[in-house]
């Protein structure tokens, strides 16, 4: 009789192991239809975008980039002027006061 129980135990213990990979297996199984149903969907988006569409896109980026790098330059342009007027302005001020000696009066 203990044979008998041992043997339903162990059939038990099989039989939930395999239950248990089942399950397993059903979850892989499911989670890779849901990655493939989303696969799926993103593909049926890039099929309905214009033939052109990436090209469109690298075009707008480069020239918003285009843009961003004229906007920098022209900062660092005026930047620039404004050092060169303020050091212009300096120079006058110098000579005006060494040269015909004026006085020179910060306010």
């Amino acid at each position: 009789m203990r044979k008998s129980k041992r043997r339903m135990a162990d059939s038990d213990e099989k039989r939930a192991d395999r239950l248990k990979k089942l399950r397993e297996l059903h979850r892989r199984r499911n989670e890779a239809r849901q990655l493939n149903h989303q696969e799926v969907i993103e593909e049926d988006k890039r099929n309905k975008l214009p033939t052109n569409w990436e090209a469109k896109k690298r075009r707008a980026e480069w020239e918003l980039d285009e843009d961003r790098k004229k906007q920098e330059a022209v900062e660092k342009f005026l930047f620039l002027l404004i050092i060169v007027l303020l050091i212009i302005s300096l120079l006058v001020v110098f000579l005006l006061t060494h040269i015909l000696q004026l006085p020179f009066k910060v306010s």
